[in-house]
């Protein structure tokens, strides 16, 4: 993913702090969270126009081409191979400068410019550094964002019941305000539910990347030498029956207690998805969007099977066809 020791997948120690606390900063300014909100809106508009209530469509070429966009969202229409890349986001970067003249950060490059002559000196701040991270967010998602939109959606089709209640409960909270935004989120608490649950039983991302440890560790009597290679199995905790109960049950309700430590859909700990509060976030706002204007429905109820099958490095439901139907709000 990462070329010649650039970029934030593989780095480690100095490099890996640095890139990753500048990634998480430029999510958490109120700039960044509002540009978010108003291009993930139209976005939205946009992926609702490749469905019709008529004719069935299958959605996956239709998230794949919104993943691209929400992504660009965070770091700013960045598009080509990596090394016209380079000099393409080099370009973008002198006209962020002339641009931003010190403005709160609105997206990761402006993040950047907005650090101090002498942050932007160190190696692990380098603009190759950067670029490279922000191919690295790209090829990162471009499978897993669109893997778990689409098992969102998938398991709305499959539990219209559920579906339903999440519309309700959006029309409830909003009453007919659109778009429906961040302000609204800790009060739409069935659909943040619902949005948990499929990612806790669908587990589209099943496998966190490769990891070295740095010194010798003993786990359950298993000794780990030094520099081997770990796995993460985000899979097993989220159906572990000593930490839910009926845990091949989907239930959204069983998140009205939230104390649910087995819950790791993007990992854990600090080298847990980077990406991971722009991921809640769009999630939450595409979803609420949808619903509030949407009746999602499947072309055939009876032919939704549950295998899944891989594309990538995530886990997709078998292909299915929908419809969108015009709800009133």
């Amino acid at each position: 993913m990462s070329v010649y020791g650039l970029g934030i997948v593989w780095a480690n120690g100095h490099q890996w702090k640095e890139l990753n606390k500048l990634i998480l900063q430029s999510q958490q300014t109120a700039t960044f969270q509002q540009n978010m909100q108003q291009e993930l809106t139209q976005e939205v508009n946009e992926l609702c126009k490749c469905f019709s209530p008529d004719n069935a469509t299958d959605p996956l070429d239709c998230f794949y081409d919104s993943t691209l966009n929400v992504v660009s969202i965070m770091v700013n229409e960045v598009v080509g191979e990596i090394d016209k890349l380079h000099g393409f986001m080099k370009q973008k970067l002198e006209n962020h400068a002339m641009e931003n003249n010190k403005k709160l950060p609105h997206d990761l490059l402006a993040a950047y410019l907005n650090l101090s002559e002498s942050e932007r000196k160190d190696s692990a701040l380098s603009e190759a550094n950067v670029f490279q991270a922000i191919v690295d967010m790209y090829i990162a998602a471009y499978d897993t964002y669109t893997a778990t939109t689409i098992m969102i959606v998938f398991y709305l089709l499959k539990y219209p019941d559920v579906q339903r209640k999440c519309r309700e409960e959006i029309h409830k909270v909003c009453k007919g305000k659109t778009p429906v935004t961040i302000d609204d989120k800790d009060k739409l608490c069935y659909v943040e539910s619902t949005i948990k649950e499929v990612l806790r039983i669908a587990k589209p991302v099943v496998l966190a990347i490769y990891r070295a440890i740095e010194r010798s560790i003993t786990v359950e009597g298993y000794n780990i030498p030094a520099k081997s290679i770990i796995l993460f199995d985000l899979n097993d905790p989220q159906i572990d029956p000593t930490l839910w109960d009926n845990p091949d049950v989907f239930d959204p309700d069983r998140w009205t207690n939230p104390h649910k430590n087995g819950y790791i859909p993007f990992g854990l700990g600090p080298r847990r998805c980077v990406g991971t509060p722009t991921i809640d976030l769009s999630l939450f706002l595409m979803i609420i969007n949808i619903l509030q204007k949407f009746e999602l429905v499947p072309e055939d109820e009876k032919n939704l099977p549950m295998e899944k099958e891989w594309s990538g490095i995530a886990l997709f439901p078998k292909p299915f066809k929908m419809f969108m139907k015009p709800v009133d709000y």
